[in-house]
C-alpha cells in the first residue's frame, strides 16, 4: 500500500524528510497499523479483495479518510490514454544535470508514455 502526504499534513522537516504525521492503515474497516516513518506499508495478509484506507494522524487527531483502494492484482496498473487526446511530438534531447545516463524525450503536448521526464 502506497499514498502521498499532502501539504497540510506535514508540521516541519528534519534531515531524513517531512516530520509530524503519522498515517493511520484500515484493512476492510479495521485498524491495520499506525505507520509512523513512511507512506508506504506491506501488508502480507492482504488479499486480492481487501480494501484499504489510509488516515492521517496529526497532534494525535486522526484526519479525513481517504477514498477507499483496492489491490491491482499486479505489481503496476495500465492507465490507457484519452482517445480525444492529440497525438503528442517527441523530441529526443540531451540528458541534462538532473538525469544521470541515456536519453530522455520531452513532448510539446503531453508527457512521454512510459518514459522518465529529466529537465
Amino acid at each position: 500500500m502506497s499514498w502521498r502526504l499532502l501539504g497540510h499534513e506535514a508540521t516541519g522537516s528534519s534531515a531524513t524528510g517531512l516530520t509530524g504525521t503519522d498515517f493511520n492503515l484500515y484493512r476492510d474497516g479495521q485498524k491495520l497499523a499506525t505507520v509512523t516513518d513512511s507512506t508506504n506499508y506491506l501488508d502480507a495478509a492482504g488479499t486480492a479483495s481487501s480494501a484499504y484506507d489510509v488516515r492521517a494522524v496529526v497532534g494525535g487527531v486522526e484526519l479525513d479518510r481517504s477514498a477507499t483502494a483496492t489491490s491491482w492484482g499486479g505489481n503496476f496498473k495500465d492507465i490507457p490514454r484519452s482517445a480525444t487526446r492529440a497525438t503528442p511530438t517527441w523530441t529526443p534531447t540531451r540528458p541534462t544535470a538532473r538525469c544521470s545516463t541515456g536519453s530522455t524525450w520531452a513532448s510539446t503536448s503531453g508527457p512521454a508514455p512510459t518514459t522518465r521526464r529529466c529537465w
